[in-house]
């Protein structure tokens, strides 16, 4: 395919599986692409705002194979330098399939479940205070310190988020927030909290991601208050690092908003999304709200939470300074060093005997 070393990369995206798995290969592809590697994903993509952001990240995109075998055919073809799996639903069989070709790296988050590598990788916060899974021969990096972030995250990350926060909250009295659950609210959600912010926030400027922008327009402002609706899509790093507090799901946003430095209240939406949210939580790096069934059965107990944490930039500050400390935007290079180390020493018998 290339004369250049492959980077195997294999994820999924629907609406109900969420954007994230295809997000993290998508930052670890930009650290492939600047190492000189190319970067192929093996993707069903059902999603059509992110398959904006593949068709600019520097990958080439294939549809996924459906069975292990083909899987371990597919790959073959491409004689990948490594390979790296990033998805709950897979089956132990693909993982297996895999390692039978290159040197395996997996992502999971907190419990590996069916992943099966050399090197396995959990980035959640807390992670790495945790009892480490038992998980024969592969190599585990566990922590915030091993967390993937995407270019366009990395570049607008702070010097300094505390200061940046302190000053802005004291700078007016209308409070940025944005509201986001996830990269496809698959729970539809959204509005039903936007509505609830908008009834206990008096000057809210408030955003909104959701698919559902009709609805979102038809959200009730009273003066003082203004709603922006936004269409789920691959620029929404910048409205991030321009608000005062984003309302967001526990999913992979979560180390994005760490990274920025920007204040967040975090909701576990979908039950995979606990390591997550109880590490941001208990690292002091996210204000916790609940589960979105705790957060749906008071949603005016929930918008009063955001209100009186709005009113508090000092904790604000706090938290976004915790955040920013925790993920440093170095977490894919060590990433791809421990993996490329492996697959240097695999290689490295091909090329004597070749030499010989």
């Amino acid at each position: 395919m290339t004369a250049q070393r492959v980077l195997a990369l294999r994820a999924d995206a629907t609406p109900r599986m969420g954007t994230g798995h295809v997000m993290r290969c998508v930052a670890l592809a930009e650290e492939a692409a600047a190492r000189g590697l190319h970067p192929v994903l093996l993707t069903t993509c059902e999603v059509p705002w992110l398959a904006q952001v593949l068709a600019a990240a520097p990958l080439t995109v294939i549809d996924a194979p459906e069975t292990a075998e083909d899987f371990r055919t597919r790959l073959g073809q491409l004689a990948p330098w490594a390979v790296a799996i990033d998805a709950y639903h897979l089956p132990k069989a693909h993982y297996l399939a895999a390692a039978t070709v290159a040197p395996l790296l997996a992502a999971y988050d907190g419990e590996p479940r069916h992943a099966h590598g050399d090197v396995l990788y959990d980035q959640n916060i807390g992670a790495d205070r945790s009892t480490p899974p038992s998980i024969d021969g592969a190599l585990l990096l566990r922590g915030p310190s091993y967390a993937v972030v995407r270019d366009a995250i990395g570049k607008l990350r702070p010097v300094a988020p505390a200061r940046r926060i302190l000053h802005r909250a004291g700078a007016t009295g209308r409070r940025k927030v944005l509201l986001v659950l996830g990269g496809t609210d698959a729970r539809d959600a959204t509005l039903q909290l936007a509505g609830a912010l908008l009834t206990q926030i008096p000057e809210l400027d408030l955003s909104v991601v959701t698919p559902d922008t009709s609805g979102a327009r038809a959200l009730t402002t009273a003066p003082g208050q203004r709603v922006d609706v936004i269409a789920p899509t691959p620029a929404l790093a910048t409205s991030m690092a321009a608000t005062d507090l984003v309302v967001s799901a526990a999913g992979t946003t979560t180390i994005e908003l760490c990274c920025l430095g920007v204040p967040s209240a975090l909701i576990q939406v979908v039950d995979n999304q606990a390591p997550v949210y109880q590490g941001a939580v208990s690292h002091g790096c996210a204000e916790g709200l609940g589960t979105l069934d705790t957060v749906l059965a008071h949603p005016h107990r929930t918008a009063r939470q955001v209100h009186d944490l709005l009113a508090a930039p000092a904790r604000c500050a706090e938290l976004a300074e915790r955040a920013w400390q925790t993920v440093d935007n170095r977490g894919r290079q060590r990433i791809l060093d421990a993996i490329g180390n492996i697959a240097t020493d695999r290689h490295l018998p091909r090329q004597r005997k070749a030499a010989q």
